[in-house]
């Protein structure tokens, strides 16, 4: 039989048709896990535990654990899913998900796993606090412990999967740079303890509001919240918001690139042969509008010499440049040692051999100033630490301006991450079949101007995600926002102070816990590195509410009532008080007149006695009312914080009676 050369056609045509139907099945039929499902994870431990994923419709899809095999037919939507009974701390197993296509989940282990969210300081990774926890980090090597870190996205439709590639990771140094500080320490004094593995789920985003971690569901209470959504769902809206902040924020950084005269002279002035006796001189650290350089945005150009010894000049170092307002590009010798685009980021670059020189060396820094002052941060450490030496970099420095620009359009972008519901849809959603042991959550600064309708939006929440997991009542562990700013010299209102009080309102819900840190934050950073403190007293509190280890009461006292006694006001607390000689701090008392003055106090029959001899009629009372409550040391008998409190209902700056 001859063919023709169109019968040759049709036939090679027919052949790659069937090929490509027959991949097309192959593909379409493999079964496929979410991300959160992979080597090397945690899985909860005593609880029944989802294995879910897609496949092809009416697939039957076979799980095998620990010799059993368990069975699920894949539902028209692709989506299947199967239980797997309770199983008991240990491990490794492993686990193989078999359909037309087999995957092998090699590696597991079972223990309690923790959902840690919130916004920066829950996010804030050990690679940030590397030198304050140098010796922890090189003995953190521990297989039993292992955290997910769920990429930052977001969406206004709720997802099935996160798509962030990533994978869970045992703790050791390398990998320890990108743990959670604050969850790590939890889950270490956990491990320590109780000898089990742990998991950690990081899902959490810098600078976002409450409000973008509450489904639309639960937002249904809150129709102006919303609203702020109804004109971004859609998908062509968004993506022509997204290039237009796009092309704003390259034509701003393009501008400035192209102006900057630092950069586009003959001579880079970077360079060791630029003249910079003719640069003015400048105090470091601090702002340059503080030093009366008023109303620039911008670049500008900040050199310094600095003398290194011979004898350390070959070693490594560190270059410590605290926190720099924008952006910093730093130049060693001519030589770009680090660069960093958040004004919240410390700096940390470090300095290898070959990089500095003996005798005299120059460091040159060229700062993008976007909006408000620019400069460094006082309060910080500005200094070269090598071979166990200390170079002090603070002092006079010489500048020169680059360009003055016009401060950045940020009221014209849009933050998608911020909008509500839009990180619960993509990074919480997904998480849902998890079965898990509770939460920790560390967030509110993005809130503080709105602290009067956190009151109920942190409690919406956590019932919000209780009812999602549908895992009961789930502990919630939180973390009450730290000190931060200039205590103040006189009493006086504060929106930081109302939205820690708002925070202290979601106990009332039954299964939650506040870690109180005031004290352990730092004036002059909204990022406080002290997170070993805050792990461990979230660990603390977990002892209590999780572990039933009764002994472990970190909440602290507890404002419980009050009664006005001639001109003094007694006031009751959830234990009674032991005599002290201490003098208490951060208490102030007010009239009718509502204006508040320090008060003295003292300790009586368990009760606390608060006054001010200016004060005759003293109707209310408050403690660590301030956004730093410097000082106020007002603990129970086991040296653990109270709560700050007021006993008025008055009306506050962010809104109420």
């Amino acid at each position: 039989m001859i063919l023709e050369k169109t019968d040759i056609k049709v036939l090679f045509s027919a052949i790659h048709c069937m090929l490509f139907l027959l991949v097309s099945v192959h593909v379409a039929a493999n079964v496929r896990l979410p991300e959160i499902l992979g080597s090397s994870m945690v899985l909860q431990r005593d609880k029944p535990v989802n294995i879910w994923g897609w496949a092809e419709p009416n697939e039957k899809v076979v799980v095998t654990f620990k010799g059993q095999r368990y069975e699920s037919i894949t539902t028209k939507d692709r989506k299947w899913r199967i239980e797997l009974p309770p199983t008991k701390a240990g491990g490794p197993y492993e686990i193989t998900v078999s359909g037309y296509n087999s995957i092998v989940l090699k590696d597991i282990l079972f223990g309690d796993v923790y959902v840690c969210s919130g916004q920066s300081n829950m996010e804030f990774r050990m690679n940030r606090v590397e030198d304050r926890y140098a010796e922890e980090i090189s003995n953190s090597t521990n297989n039993r412990i292992r955290q997910f870190a769920v990429n930052s996205t977001w969406s206004f439709v709720i997802l099935d999967d996160m798509q962030s590639k990533q994978k869970w990771r045992p703790a050791n140094p390398h990998n320890l740079m990108n743990f959670s500080a604050v969850a790590y320490f939890f889950g270490r004094a956990l491990y320590e303890k109780y000898q089990i593995p742990i998991g950690i789920i990081l899902s959490s985003v810098g600078g976002t509001p409450i409000e973008s971690w509450i489904s639309k569901e639960a937002l249904k209470e809150f129709p102006d919240l919303l609203a702020i959504n109804d004109s971004l769902e859609n998908p062509i809206t968004v993506n022509a918001i997204k290039l237009k902040d796009s092309l704003i924020t390259a034509d701003w950084f393009r501008n400035i690139k192209i102006n900057d005269r630092g950069t586009t002279s003959s001579l880079k002035w970077q360079d060791d042969q630029t003249n910079y006796k003719a640069w003015d001189s400048i105090k470091v650290p601090g702002y340059w509008e503080d030093a009366g350089v008023k109303d620039l945005d911008g670049v500008v150009w900040y050199y310094r010499q600095f003398y290194v010894p011979e004898n350390i000049a070959s070693k490594n170092g560190l270059l410590l440049l605290g926190l720099i307002d924008d952006q910093d590009s730093t130049y060693l010798n001519g030589q770009r040692v680090g660069f960093t685009t958040s004004k919240y980021m410390a700096r940390r670059y470090k300095i290898e051999p070959g990089m500095l020189k003996p005798g005299l060396n120059t460091i040159v820094i060229r700062i993008v100033d976007m909006e408000g002052k620019g400069g460094f941060l006082n309060g910080k450490d500005y200094k070269f630490i090598i071979d166990g030496q200390s170079i002090d970099l603070s002092g006079t420095w010489y500048y020169k301006v680059g360009y003055k620009s016009l401060p950045f359009p940020r009221e014209s972008i849009t933050s998608f991450s911020r909008k509500p519901t839009v990180l619960y849809n993509a990074m919480i959603a997904p998480l849902l079949p998890m079965s898990i042991k509770g939460v920790i959550w560390y967030q509110g600064e993005a809130n503080v101007a709105q602290a009067h309708q956190y009151q109920k939006l942190f409690k919406v929440m956590i019932k919000d995600w209780r009812k999602k997991w549908q895992q009961g009542d789930l502990p919630f562990l939180f973390v009450q926002l730290p000190n931060i700013g200039r205590a103040p010299s006189e009493p006086e209102e504060n929106n930081w102070a109302e939205l820690r009080e708002a925070q202290a309102m979601a106990l009332e819900l039954s299964n939650t816990a506040m870690a109180i840190t005031y004290d352990i934050g730092e004036w002059n950073d909204i990022h406080p590195s002290n997170k070993k403190d805050v792990g461990e007293r979230l660990f603390l509190l977990a002892e209590n509410l999780i572990y039933s280890n009764l002994h472990a009461d970190a909440a602290g006292l507890r404002y419980k009532s009050m009664k006005i006694v001639g001109k003094e006001i007694e006031i009751t607390f959830n234990e009674k008080l032991l005599p002290s000689e201490k003098v208490l701090n951060q208490f102030s008392i007010a009239g009718d007149d509502k204006i508040f003055k320090w008060a003295k106090t003292k300790i009586a029959n368990g009760k606390l006695i608060v006054w001010n001899e200016t004060i005759a009629h003293p109707v209310a009372v408050r403690y660590a009312w301030a956004q730093n409550p410097s000082g106020a040391n007002l603990t129970n008998k086991d040296g653990m914080l109270a709560s700050p409190f007021r006993t008025d209902d008055w009306r506050g700056i962010t809104g109420g009676n």
